[in-house]
Protein backbone atom coordinates (compact mmCIF):
# COMPACT_ATOMS: atom_id res chain seq x y z
CA UNK A 1 0.00 0.00 0.00
CA UNK A 2 1.10 3.62 -0.07
CA UNK A 3 1.40 4.43 3.76
CA UNK A 4 3.72 1.11 3.76
CA UNK A 5 5.83 2.10 0.89
CA UNK A 6 5.86 5.65 2.19
CA UNK A 7 7.13 4.39 5.54
CA UNK A 8 9.44 2.32 4.62
CA UNK A 9 11.21 4.97 2.42
CA UNK A 10 11.41 7.64 5.66
CA UNK A 11 12.75 4.71 7.83
CA UNK A 12 15.17 3.38 5.20
CA UNK A 13 16.73 6.81 5.04
CA UNK A 14 16.70 7.54 8.64
CA UNK A 15 18.52 4.03 8.99
CA UNK A 16 20.84 4.86 5.91
CA UNK A 17 21.83 8.49 7.89
CA UNK A 18 22.66 5.91 11.26
CA UNK A 19 25.04 3.76 9.27
CA UNK A 20 26.81 6.81 7.90
CA UNK A 21 27.43 8.55 11.07
CA UNK A 22 28.86 5.13 12.34
CA UNK A 23 30.99 4.68 9.78
CA UNK A 24 32.51 8.29 10.13
CA UNK A 25 32.46 7.96 14.14
CA UNK A 26 34.48 5.10 13.75
CA UNK A 27 36.38 6.24 10.76
CA UNK A 28 37.34 9.14 12.79
CA UNK A 29 39.29 6.71 15.59
CA UNK A 30 41.92 6.32 13.09
CA UNK A 31 44.32 8.81 13.56
CA UNK A 32 45.20 8.64 9.59
CA UNK A 33 42.14 9.24 8.46
CA UNK A 34 42.09 12.33 11.35
CA UNK A 35 45.31 13.83 9.72
CA UNK A 36 43.69 13.26 6.25
CA UNK A 37 40.15 14.93 7.06
CA UNK A 38 41.86 17.82 9.15
CA UNK A 39 41.74 20.16 6.02
CA UNK A 40 37.74 20.41 7.23
CA UNK A 41 38.25 21.68 10.50
CA UNK A 42 38.67 25.19 9.02
CA UNK A 43 35.88 24.75 6.44
CA UNK A 44 33.68 24.45 9.66
CA UNK A 45 35.54 27.14 11.45
CA UNK A 46 34.44 29.29 8.69
CA UNK A 47 30.83 27.91 7.95
CA UNK A 48 28.44 31.24 8.14
CA UNK A 49 31.26 32.45 5.08
CA UNK A 50 31.13 28.84 3.00
CA UNK A 51 27.19 29.32 3.15
CA UNK A 52 27.04 32.69 1.98
CA UNK A 53 29.64 32.50 -0.54
CA UNK A 54 28.68 29.12 -2.35
CA UNK A 55 24.56 30.56 -2.17
CA UNK A 56 26.09 34.02 -3.52
CA UNK A 57 28.19 32.70 -6.40
CA UNK A 58 25.66 29.46 -7.14
CA UNK A 59 22.75 32.03 -7.08
CA UNK A 60 24.32 34.99 -9.32
CA UNK A 61 26.56 33.37 -11.17
CA UNK A 62 26.35 29.82 -11.77
CA UNK A 63 22.68 29.19 -12.20
CA UNK A 64 22.32 32.12 -15.11
CA UNK A 65 25.40 30.96 -17.00
CA UNK A 66 24.42 27.25 -16.68
CA UNK A 67 20.59 27.05 -16.58
CA UNK A 68 20.77 23.75 -17.93
CA UNK A 69 22.66 21.44 -15.84
CA UNK A 70 23.20 18.33 -16.20
CA UNK A 71 23.22 15.87 -12.39
CA UNK A 72 26.63 15.20 -13.46
CA UNK A 73 27.78 18.63 -14.11
CA UNK A 74 26.20 19.49 -10.33
CA UNK A 75 28.19 17.27 -9.20
CA UNK A 76 31.00 18.18 -10.54
CA UNK A 77 30.23 21.90 -9.90
CA UNK A 78 30.10 20.88 -6.00
CA UNK A 79 33.33 18.86 -5.81
CA UNK A 80 34.99 21.12 -7.48
CA UNK A 81 33.90 24.47 -5.45
CA UNK A 82 33.72 22.25 -2.52
CA UNK A 83 37.87 21.71 -2.97
CA UNK A 84 38.41 25.56 -3.77
CA UNK A 85 36.31 27.05 -0.37
CA UNK A 86 37.91 24.21 1.88
CA UNK A 87 41.17 25.92 0.45
CA UNK A 88 40.45 29.25 0.72
CA UNK A 89 39.47 28.95 4.55
CA UNK A 90 42.95 26.99 5.25
CA UNK A 91 44.30 30.23 3.47
CA UNK A 92 42.32 32.51 5.20
CA UNK A 93 42.64 30.90 8.71
CA UNK A 94 46.37 31.04 8.42
CA UNK A 95 46.27 34.88 8.79
CA UNK A 96 43.63 36.08 10.15
CA UNK A 97 41.51 34.30 13.23
CA UNK A 98 37.91 33.75 11.79
CA UNK A 99 36.35 34.44 8.25
CA UNK A 100 35.14 37.79 7.12
CA UNK A 101 31.46 37.19 7.67
CA UNK A 102 32.10 35.60 10.60
CA UNK A 103 34.32 38.75 12.17
CA UNK A 104 31.41 40.74 11.33
CA UNK A 105 29.28 38.69 12.74
CA UNK A 106 30.75 38.75 16.32
CA UNK A 107 31.62 42.44 15.93
CA UNK A 108 28.05 43.63 15.62
CA UNK A 109 26.72 41.11 18.41
CA UNK A 110 29.50 42.94 21.30
CA UNK A 111 29.14 46.08 19.37
CA UNK A 112 25.24 45.74 20.37
CA UNK A 113 25.36 44.30 23.30
CA UNK A 114 28.07 47.38 24.08
CA UNK A 115 25.63 50.05 22.77
CA UNK A 116 22.79 48.68 25.36
CA UNK A 117 24.64 48.69 28.10
CA UNK A 118 25.64 52.17 27.46
CA UNK A 119 22.48 53.55 26.89
CA UNK A 120 21.14 51.80 30.09
CA UNK A 121 24.60 53.51 32.41
CA UNK A 122 23.78 57.07 30.46
CA UNK A 123 20.28 56.74 31.68
CA UNK A 124 21.40 55.56 34.89
CA UNK A 125 19.07 52.38 34.73
CA UNK A 126 22.20 50.41 35.47
CA UNK A 127 25.04 51.47 37.63
CA UNK A 128 28.66 50.71 36.37
CA UNK A 129 28.96 47.58 38.77
CA UNK A 130 25.40 46.03 36.91
CA UNK A 131 26.25 46.93 33.39
CA UNK A 132 29.83 45.29 33.89
CA UNK A 133 28.14 41.95 35.59
CA UNK A 134 25.24 42.19 32.44
CA UNK A 135 28.68 42.44 30.17
CA UNK A 136 30.50 39.37 31.72
CA UNK A 137 27.33 37.41 31.72
CA UNK A 138 26.33 37.66 27.86
CA UNK A 139 29.74 37.28 27.08
CA UNK A 140 29.96 33.94 29.24
CA UNK A 141 26.42 32.92 27.91
CA UNK A 142 26.91 33.41 23.80
CA UNK A 143 30.58 33.49 23.48
CA UNK A 144 31.84 31.25 26.26
CA UNK A 145 34.46 33.95 27.60
CA UNK A 146 35.08 34.37 31.03
CA UNK A 147 36.24 37.88 31.41
CA UNK A 148 37.52 38.68 34.77
CA UNK A 149 38.51 42.08 36.55
CA UNK A 150 40.95 42.65 39.29
CA UNK A 151 42.31 45.74 40.81
CA UNK A 152 45.83 46.22 41.19
CA UNK A 153 47.77 48.01 44.65
CA UNK A 154 47.71 51.17 41.84
CA UNK A 155 43.56 51.18 41.57
CA UNK A 156 44.08 50.26 38.27
CA UNK A 157 41.97 48.50 36.85
CA UNK A 158 43.22 44.79 34.56
CA UNK A 159 40.55 42.60 32.56
CA UNK A 160 41.89 39.30 31.52
CA UNK A 161 39.75 37.14 29.21
CA UNK A 162 40.72 33.70 30.23
CA UNK A 163 41.14 34.92 34.00
CA UNK A 164 44.96 33.43 34.40
CA UNK A 165 46.06 37.07 36.08
CA UNK A 166 49.93 37.50 36.09
CA UNK A 167 50.66 38.85 39.86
Amino acid sequence: TYFTNQFSIWLSGKLLAIVYITLILCACESEHIRKKLSPLAAYGKMAFTNYLMQSIVTILIVSPLMPGMTLVTQSLYCIVFLTIQVWLSNMILKKFKYGPFEYVWRKSCVYHVGAYIYYMTKNEKLSGNDADDIFRDIAKTHFGVDIYTLKTDDGDTVTDECGDFKT
